[in-house]
């Protein structure tokens, strides 16, 4: 008998976050991920005309990474991205996303130079959340 709570069409994203060139192991706590893109509106209005003219410029990407977590890396990689601010010093942070599809087809995107920050989420007797939410200044590229 087939499983019915399987989509029609599905995919499995695995998330790996670098910070200054050293990759942070948190690809098995990711439980969710989202990738949204931000959009600059401009709008134009010709002299002589009322026509008005919209244009929507990609400025960006910004998203959540949603972690179980169950061991401290997610917390030391947050206290050096803070050390690295308060010390006025540059930590790049980046992140990738491989999209796998069921057909076999995998898409890889690199959102380059992210800005993130963290929640928390602890509640007695469940296990604790931590939600990334980041930001991202530049399109991101295909991999």
């Amino acid at each position: 008998m087939a499983d019915t709570d399987l989509a029609i069409e599905g995919k499995d994203v695995q998330i790996t976050i670098t910070l200054d060139g050293a990759i942070k192991r948190i690809a098995d706590m990711v439980t969710g991920f989202s990738a949204n893109p931000v959009y600059d509106r401009k709008e134009y209005k010709l002299l002589g005309t009322t026509d008005t003219t919209i244009d929507d410029l990609l400025v960006g990407w910004d998203g959540t990474i949603n972690l179980a977590v169950a061991r401290k890396t997610i917390d030391e990689m947050m206290d050096l991205i803070h050390a690295a601010e308060r010390a006025r010093g540059a930590s790049v942070v980046n992140i990738r996303e491989q999209v796998n599809y069921r057909d076999g087809s995998r898409k890889t995107y690199v959102y380059r130079n992210c800005k993130l920050q963290i929640q928390r989420s602890f509640k007695r007797g469940e296990t604790s959340s931590f939600t990334l939410n980041w930001k991202s200044g530049t399109d991101r590229q295909v991999a």
